[in-house]
């Protein structure tokens, strides 16, 4: 119970408007959060975070109430390892502290030539994202801190409401991007560093979405449990229903377990508060509230497992290791700072950095909330965090009394928690300001019956203000802030090079906020080779001691060896590139491709190995290297098929190069007679000279071996040559079947049928089939030239005219096409009516 004086306070009309106020400028925080989760600019973070400061010094704030808040301990606590982090040291501590970290941020303006080692700097590995995510974690605190108060008051129940109906929006909004093909967040803005677009792309990342949803679904089916009038339930439900297909049609592994352990937590939950003691009406409700979480809850899951087990079995056979590989890189990396750790957000720069990560891709965070609290503050302070973290929030579970909606909420931020050990949602805005505010409704809930020492009208008076000229420093360094995250300082950067802007002055910004980042250094680096700067192989030097095992720095090297003449030393280079790339980049695609390496020279610098082999694959699509590129593989194998296919389709010129594609043909089929390409060249080739037996029996051999639809053209054709068209149609009619959803290889089937009917001279056929074609290939009316040519060699006058009729009113008057019709006989004058 509240103390009377605090009592009295708030039955007065200003403080009750005040606490509504509060209310909806948390509502606002949670709703507006979410414009980030799609990637909006680092503005937003700086935004939100005095949003909630304000609604705390509206709400107030009683430290009587907190004296044994294991969560807001924790809290402050990393509040201050981050201050301490991005506070300017003298060099020397720097050192005591972290030495490695400490050269990192000594060397980051060494390509510019700006010695660093005597000034005094951070200790963050990456400062420019430390200021925003100290930003976010002091907003973070202040909307659990309302949170916690206005539920005291009894204004939890509204707060959940409120998540509920924001998620649920937020799922409609998803739904709506899909169904109209919106690429744009909100209709505002491109988002950035979200997935390929699957089911809600680009309103978030697919892992992110069904952590978002999940819990507004469990907070919907906790409010359906609760309410009383059968409307209201069903719209709960129907909510419910729509954050959880959400949920399920992401498609995330983690996302699916927390959405479906959740769900059955609930459901077990107040299945429990049903006791046999219990009896009459009382017993009966909580039997239908139990039943009823338990229905819906059933529902969730079966709707989960439905949509997502044959997509989470094909990821389970696809072995995606990503996201594992990063947690362990990262919990390498803390293992190396233990005592404060790299800073928060800093993962994309120490991981890769540390060199066991290679390519350029880089990672936001570790993706796992204990590794990512290890990469903040270090391992040590991390399991202090963990330890507080867990034994605060048992502290606040819900009891057998409390009513439903708070066991969903409870329910909803274990859902998140857990999912985090897989994921980094709870590091944005979105998530994370939603589970802030209800891990305070079950604090505030927990407390209610709490006595509460008065505060003073005086008192409260004097930390509302205290909160008022905090938020508005927040917002102000925001306003400087906001532009020194990672993203943000990349992409200005990337511009200017793009541009061939003078990005020098740019970078030497970006990279004092990010010292430990090697794609900096590549940029500069990439920009001073275009502006023919010396300072490129300083740039590449740094980036090289930052990420010895990415494979960039060494194609940077052999463009600057091949601008120098050194064509030696470039190829060198280009090899240990080749070796370390995990992916043909484009980028080093076009530089393999731009020195022309010989036979001998692709030999030597493409290593001798499965990957090897890919790359000789990769290789192979660019005209300028094929030649070179077959002889290697054939060197290394000689029955490579597809090396073999190539040589023989490009030795078909010449007579004496034909009968020699016949062999090379013959031979490939012998290893691998399923082929379909050195089948359909070789018949085709026995076809042109008047070998048909042999040609059947080579495609009736190789058809039996596949079910592709590849061999049904030169089948077809062979019946033409013989003369039998009824043989002919049976075989694309059996290809038309195959290929009848597809409508653009409807429409191609179709026009080679017209093509072999024209050349039977089967006139009526191959009209009526171009005919099919041209409606089948849409607008572009690709065959209507064909079908005036029928006309035309028919001799069939009406059917000329119209066709060039037709093919005048589709195409421009500059069509080349029309040309068809320039012979076409005039169309008769009507006759004159006397």
């Amino acid at each position: 119970m509240a103390s009377p004086s605090d009592t009295e306070n708030e039955e007065l009309p200003w403080h009750r408007r005040r606490s509504q106020l509060a209310v909806s400028v948390l509502l606002s925080l949670m709703f507006g959060a979410a414009m980030h989760l799609g990637g909006a600019g680092m503005l937003s973070v700086a935004l939100w975070s005095p949003v909630a400061m304000i609604a705390l010094a509206l709400a107030g704030f009683a430290p009587a109430l907190h004296r044994r808040d294991l969560l807001l301990r924790a809290a402050l606590i990393f509040i201050g390892v981050t201050a301490l982090q991005l506070v300017p040291l003298p060099p020397a501590l720097l050192r005591a502290m972290d030495s490695q970290l400490a050269d990192w941020s000594a060397r980051a303006l060494v390509p510019l030539r700006m010695d660093r080692s005597t000034q005094w700097r951070a200790l963050h590995a990456d400062p420019g994202n430390g200021y925003s995510d100290l930003q976010y974690a002091v907003g973070a605190l202040a909307a659990f801190l309302a949170a916690t108060r206005l539920a005291r008051r009894g204004a939890g129940e509204q707060l959940v409401r409120g998540a509920a109906a924001i998620t649920t929006i937020v799922a409609l909004i998803g739904f709506g991007h899909k169904l109209g093909a919106i690429d744009k967040l909100f209709g505002f803005y491109s988002p950035f560093e979200t997935s390929p677009p699957e089911l809600l792309t680009p309103i978030i990342n697919q892992n992110h979405l069904s952590n978002y949803l999940g819990i507004g679904s469990l907070l919907c089916v906790g409010l359906a449990s609760n309410a009383t009038a059968l409307p209201i339930k069903f719209a709960y439900g129907i909510a419910g229903f729509v954050c959880v297909s959400g949920a399920a049609l992401s498609f995330s592994r983690a996302g699916v377990a927390s959405t479906i352990g959740a769900h059955v937590m609930l459901a077990a939950w107040l299945a429990a508060r049903v006791k046999p003691r219990r009896k009459g009406v009382t017993k009966q409700r909580h039997a239908r509230l139990a039943m009823l979480s338990a229905a819906l809850g059933g529902a969730a899951i079966a709707l989960v497992l439905f949509f997502s087990w044959p997509l989470l079995q094909q990821a389970n056979i696809r072995n995606d290791t990503t996201k594992l590989s990063y947690i362990w890189a990262g919990a390498r990396v803390a293992a190396a700072h233990p005592l404060f750790g790299s800073g928060s957000g800093a993962a994309y720069a120490v991981i890769t950095a540390d060199g066991r990560e290679p390519g350029v891709f880089t990672a936001e965070r570790a993706e796992s909330l204990p590794v990512d609290l290890a990469l903040a503050v270090g391992p040590l302070i991390a399991l202090v965090l963990c330890v507080l973290g867990v034994v605060g929030l048992w502290r606040i579970r819900p009891s057998r009394k409390s009513p439903a909606w708070v066991n969903a909420t409870a329910c909803a931020v274990a859902a998140a928690i857990v999912h985090n050990l897989l994921d980094f949602s709870l590091w944005l805005g979105a998530t994370g300001y939603l589970v802030a505010v209800l891990a305070g409704v079950l604090a505030g809930e927990s407390s209610r019956d709490d006595q509460e020492e008065s505060t003073s009208n005086r008192q409260s008076k004097s930390l509302r203000f205290a909160l008022s000229i905090a938020a508005i420093i927040v917002a102000a360094a925001g306003i400087t802030t906001s532009k020194s995250a990672y993203f943000v300082d990349r992409a200005r950067v990337r511009e200017l090079v793009q541009h061939n802007g003078d990005a020098f002055a740019a970078l030497q910004v970006a990279m004092t906020r990010h010292p430990a980042d090697a794609y900096l250094a590549l940029l500069g680096a990439k920009h001073a080779l275009q502006r023919g700067d010396r300072r490129a192989g300083r740039f590449i030097n740094h980036a090289m001691w930052l990420a010895p095992r990415w494979p960039a720095p060494h194609e940077l090297i052999a463009k600057l060896f091949l601008l120098q003449g050194r064509r030696e030393q470039a190829l060198i280079e280009l090899r240990i590139a080749l070796e370390r790339d995990v992916d043909l980049s484009g980028t080093l695609f076009s530089l393999v491709v731009s020195v022309r390496p010989n036979q001998q020279e692709l030999a030597r610098i493409i290593p001798t190995t499965p990957r090897g082999d890919a790359l000789l694959a990769s290789l192979s699509a660019s005209p300028a290297l094929v030649e070179a590129v077959d002889a290697v593989i054939l060197e290394r194998s000689a029955t490579n098929p597809d090396a073999l296919f190539r040589v023989a389709a490009r030795a078909q010129s010449t007579p004496e190069g034909k009968r020699r594609a016949r062999e090379i043909y013959q031979s490939i089929l012998r290893t691998h007679p399923e082929h379909i390409g050195a089948a359909y060249a070789l018949s085709t080739l026995m076809i042109e000279a008047g070998q048909l037996n042999e040609a059947e029996a080579v495609l009736a051999r190789t058809q039996a071996r596949t079910s592709s639809t590849g061999l049904f053209y030169p089948m077809a054709t062979l019946h033409a040559r013989r003369d039998n068209p009824e043989a002919m149609r049976r075989v694309m009619q059996q290809w038309l079947e195959r290929v009848s959803s597809d409508f653009d290889e409807r429409a191609r089937v179709l026009g080679l049928l017209g093509e072999l009917e024209l050349g039977m001279r089967s006139f009526g056929a191959a009209f009526a089939a171009f005919e099919q074609a041209d409606i089948a290939a849409g607008e572009n009316h690709p065959y209507i030239s064909r079908i005036v040519e029928v006309a035309r060699q028919s001799g069939d006058v009406p059917r000329w005219r119209g066709a060039c009729a037709r093919l005048r009113e589709l195409t421009a008057t500059d069509d080349p096409r029309r040309a068809a019709c320039d012979n076409a006989p005039a169309q008769q004058a009507p006759p004159v009516a006397p």
